[in-house]
């Protein structure tokens, strides 16, 4: 196939007018807004024009993402500021990008309609709202709802009894939606709910709370991001890298798991967080006899 005869690069082409129009009439792409401008133009079109433009992207942490390994060569990410990332184009105007194309005409008029929609100080969270309402699963938007709510609790904005009266049935509303498709991680899924609901039962603070849902998410994320639901256009290649850190990324958090439950003094409350502390307790005697062996070996050396 010659090169005349492949369709145009419409993630490249979109991405640059993307930026462009965003720079001239906002100001700095950050990177949540460019992420949910893509993907948002990538249901869209789809949905409405039968267009693909094949973006790659997949369901994370954040929401529906673009996965920016594919767009390094026509795309700068920024991390210099905490806490915010930016987006910038780098070198010129794509080579097939066609002003006449009748694609980049239906680009242009779905950037310029985000761009007027979500621009103010609110609207990329309405963006945000609107691509959880087609996430491929009931428990992203049930979970999101709890970590929310416990963003804003950590902030100081809730009430007393908050506890036990509505984050416990936010929590349940979430979990009874577990999907059946992660079963693989039905028993970190229990010891999490047990864990979580003994913290309310015991007031634990509400820091500690929130840190033992934001974990159980972004480990559930690298499973997430893997399900044939919740990704497009991603090689082979990357997805078994992907699937290749799940072994460790299980391991450390069922670790960290164990250490949530011993620093919660939760010892004797429930069943399985006892089987949960009682393997972290062969795990650290374990540990500790390699060390006390590594030492007699270190000190016969030295001898």
């Amino acid at each position: 196939m010659t090169k005349s005869n492949l369709l145009p690069d419409y993630v490249r082409i979109s991405t640059f007018l993307f930026i462009e129009e965003y720079e001239a009439k906002v100001g700095q792409v950050r990177g949540v807004v460019f992420n949910k401008f893509m993907t948002l133009l990538n249901y869209d079109l789809k949905a409405t024009k039968n267009i693909d433009i094949r973006l790659p992207h997949c369901w994370y942490r954040w929401g529906d993402e673009v996965v920016k390994y594919y767009l390094r060569t026509y795309t700068k990410w920024d991390h210099e500021d905490l806490g915010i990332t930016t987006v910038a184009w780098k070198g010129g105007v794509p080579e097939d990008y066609r002003v006449n194309d009748p694609t980049v005409a239906e680009i242009r008029k779905n950037i310029k309609k985000y761009i007027e929609e979500y621009s103010d100080d609110d609207g990329w969270e309405r963006a945000i709202d609107r691509l959880y309402s087609i996430a491929p699963y009931e428990f992203q938007n049930e979970f999101r709802k709890l970590r929310e709510n416990l963003k804003g609790a950590v902030s100081g904005n809730y009430i007393h009894g908050y506890l036990t009266k509505f984050l416990t049935p936010l929590f349940n509303n979430a979990m009874r939606t577990f999907p059946k498709e992660f079963s693989e991680i039905n028993e970190e899924k229990i010891y999490f709910e047990s864990i979580f609901k003994t913290s309310v039962e015991n007031e634990a603070p509400i820091e500690d709370i929130r840190n033992l849902a934001e974990e159980f998410w972004f480990f559930f994320c690298y499973y997430l991001r893997l399900d044939e639901k919740c990704h497009e256009n991603i090689s082979t290649e990357t997805l078994n890298v992907w699937e290749s850190s799940l072994q460790w990324e299980r391991e450390l958090y069922n670790r960290s798991l164990q250490d949530l439950a011993f620093d919660l003094k939760l010892e004797g409350k429930n069943k399985n967080i006892d089987l949960l502390l009682k393997t972290r307790s062969d795990r650290i005697e374990e540990f500790n006899e390699l060390l006390d062996e590594y030492r007699s070996t270190d000190d016969i050396n030295s001898a």
